[in-house]
């Protein structure tokens, strides 16, 4: 979808929606989360619970922070119709995700 050409409100509610629902499944999952490690298996596992959770965010946030970094790139590549370079800035992209990922994995999988 060329996002250029057309009415901005509707495109910009268009690609808004998809993550405002993520947003809040994902906070609802915590939520449902709290609630189940609360009740089920006591306070001190909802203690332990939420002294990890900046892992999960420090991960989470590294993530986003690339995307959005990559999608930069792809948006001004898209933008000027470069298709040459778009293809190449998203097999980039994908390659730098990979290896962030595998890097974040290792070292999450190291610290447990």
């Amino acid at each position: 979808v060329d996002m250029t050409v057309g009415n901005p409100t509707k495109h910009i509610i268009k690609f808004a929606f998809p993550l405002l629902i993520t947003n809040l499944g994902q906070q609802l999952y915590m939520i449902v989360d709290a609630a189940i490690v609360g009740r089920g298996v006591g306070v001190k596992a909802l203690a332990s619970v939420g002294a990890t959770d900046w892992i999960y965010w420090l991960i989470l946030w590294t993530v986003i922070g690339l995307t959005q970094g990559f999608a930069t790139f792809v948006a001004r590549a898209f933008g000027d119709k470069d298709y040459n370079k778009l293809g190449r800035t998203i097999a980039m992209s994908a390659i730098l995700g990979a290896i962030v990922g595998i890097v974040l994995t290792v070292v999450g999988v190291i610290n447990l």
